[in-house]
């Protein structure tokens, strides 16, 4: 009976046999040093605010943050883009999350007896 090739499988006769791949030379490739990047990230910040350069990013802070402080809801707000931009910045000079900087920023709010007299609770 003769094979009749469709879609890369022989219809009607034997698969060839499976290639075989030789990863014998293949090695993981060892860990590269890295500088301490906190230190570094403080060294870079400190010339680029000599040389008078601002942050475009406003201290971004990435996911593993909000996993590690039990921040995990999220929150989309529409503010104006000044707002926003002082709230990074804010949040980049005390060096915490926005989320706990929110978190400040209603704790003082509610003691100062904003919001009619609710406080936590």
């Amino acid at each position: 009976m003769s094979s009749v090739k469709r879609g890369g499988f022989a219809v009607g006769g034997e698969d060839p046999p499976p290639k075989t791949l030789d990863v014998a030379g293949f090695a993981p490739r060892p860990r590269a040093s890295r500088p301490d990047d906190k230190a570094a990230d403080r060294e870079a910040a400190a010339v680029a605010a000599k040389a008078g350069f601002s942050s475009r990013t406003g201290g971004k802070i990435d996911g593993r943050t909000l996993r590690r402080t039990g921040r995990t809801a999220q929150m989309n707000i529409k503010v104006e883009p000044e707002l926003k931009e002082r709230i990074l910045e804010r949040a980049a000079q005390e060096e915490v999350a926005v989320g706990e900087l929110m978190e400040r920023m209603l704790d003082a709010y509610e003691a100062t007896g904003g919001g009619g007299g609710r406080g936590p609770g």
